[in-house]
């Protein structure tokens, strides 16, 4: 059963929409400007010092891992309370701050079972997140030989 519960004319509706174009994307825009400098610099300390250079960008990767890590954990966790909650109210979205702009509401049994399966995906990125932390370090200690 569909419902009717926001319309375009709501200024709630593009929240979720403005947050993306003001924030996420300014954000990975600077990002790959940011990758690029950093790579032309890590080329021209490795012509000069190798070492200097490993080091240097197992710094970034550290950091770069650990943001990752949190962003997917951080994401996943979201995710597994929004299906929680549509579980729980067998309504989706479920109500208050998570309908993101949503222009309908889907009630009833099979919300559950696509809250179970969104429990089950968000769980998959947590772990996810945590596995790419554990690979890069594991990377990070294999970087570690080269260059000493």
């Amino acid at each position: 059963m569909n419902v009717q519960i926001r319309s375009m004319r709501d200024p709630g509706f593009w929240v979720p929409i403005a947050l993306v174009m003001t924030v996420v994307v300014p954000v990975g825009i600077v990002g790959i400007w940011w990758a690029e400098k950093y790579g032309e610099y890590l080329r021209s300390l490795a012509q000069t010092d190798v070492a200097a250079a490993v080091a240097s960008a197992m710094s970034a990767l550290g950091v770069i891992g650990w943001l990752v890590c949190i962003v997917t954990v951080g994401m996943g966790g979201l995710m597994f309370r929004y299906f929680q909650l549509a579980s729980r109210e067998q309504r989706l979205p479920p109500s208050g701050m998570w309908s993101l702009g949503a222009t309908h509401v889907t009630t009833g049994p099979r919300v559950r079972w696509v809250a179970g399966v969104g429990l089950g995906l968000s769980a998959v990125l947590i772990i996810c997140g945590v596995g790419f932390f554990v690979a890069m370090r594991r990377l990070m200690s294999h970087f570690s030989t080269i260059g000493s």
